[in-house]
């Protein structure tokens, strides 16, 4: 098939009615393809699109109290070249100055990551020290009351007697939708994982004192989310 400067190049070399037969053609091919919804996009713009991102909704209203900044309505996780993509959709944004409920700390949202489910499941933090529990990942958006902190907690080393290692990230909001971006190589690029979205009351962290007060999916149906969606 002939690029469009080819076309050119040859009509230019065709006896005049030829050229004017030509023109006319093309013309007419525009038409048909606009009619048909415009040029099929190219290569590179496909390549530049972002992801799907396979949202998994949660009613609102489900959480006991009646703070809408920590009753989740959709959560979702997505890759993108050497990216991966977590994001959460609240019923309110989350507010400059949080209110903190009495008798706890902090509040917590967090997305948490099974990638080796064969795996002993990691003990302590930020639970506490005997308290097993399956992510080997956490990302853990949290605030006192002030500014939203956001950290990965790598939590595998606790298997063999270290610390887990706690690195800080980048957090964008926009609205009511909360999402944070972390290279594929932070959680060594896994081909898949569970996911576990909650909001959470947090006392100090390193104890069992935490409350979770929504989650997605919805903590009735007892199973997480796979990476890659089935």
């Amino acid at each position: 098939m002939r690029s469009v400067g080819e076309t050119d190049r040859v009509l230019r070399l065709r006896a005049p009615r030829q050229v004017l037969q030509g023109i006319a053609f093309v013309i007419m091919a525009l038409v048909v393809l606009a009619a048909c919804g415009g040029a099929p996009a190219t290569a590179s713009a496909t390549l530049l699109s972002p992801p799907a991102m396979a949202m998994i909704a949660d009613p609102q209203g489900d959480v006991g109290l009646k703070i809408g900044y920590i009753d989740g309505l959709a959560a979702g996780v997505a890759k993108d070249g050497d990216a991966f993509t977590f994001r959460f959709t609240l019923a309110e944004p989350i507010p400059p100055a949080p209110e903190i409920p009495s008798k706890w700390d902090s509040l917590g949202w967090s997305f948490c990551l099974t990638t080796e489910a064969a795996s002993a499941p990691p003990q302590g933090y930020p639970f506490a020290p005997t308290t097993a529990i399956p992510c080997e990942f956490i990302i853990l958006l949290r605030s006192s009351g002030g500014p939203l902190t956001s950290e990965l907690i790598d939590r595998r080393p606790l298997r063999d007697g270290k610390d887990a290692v706690v690195t800080p990230l980048d957090t964008s909001i926009d609205g009511a939708t909360v999402t944070v971006s972390l290279p594929v190589s932070a959680l060594e690029d896994p081909a898949s994982f569970t996911w576990v979205w909650a909001a959470t009351l947090l006392g100090q962290l390193g104890t069992n004192h935490f409350k979770d007060v929504d989650e997605i999916p919805d903590s009735a149906f007892m199973r997480p989310a796979p990476w890659p969606p089935s």
